[in-house]
């Protein structure tokens, strides 16, 4: 499942915890366990909305995928 929010006048696309899982291949746990422990998921920090659940940037989550650096992003 993939969460469109409007943010000013460019679109920013972020993916369900379960989403950003199958992604890199991991089990959901995994990545709330990282962000419990340190913050982040191999430098990618999610977004809490409201009602406590994590949107992870689908940009960083596919660099991440793809073994590229997080620092390029375009």
């Amino acid at each position: 499942m993939t969460l469109t929010a409007l943010t000013g006048t460019a679109h920013a696309v972020y993916l369900t915890t379960d989403a950003a899982a199958q992604r890199l291949g991991l089990r959901p746990q995994t990545l709330r366990a990282a962000v419990c422990r340190a913050g982040h998921y191999g430098g990618v920090t999610p977004a809490k909305k409201r009602n406590r659940m994590l949107s992870w940037p689908a940009g960083l989550i596919d660099r991440l995928a793809a073994g590229l650096p997080l620092d390029e992003v375009a």
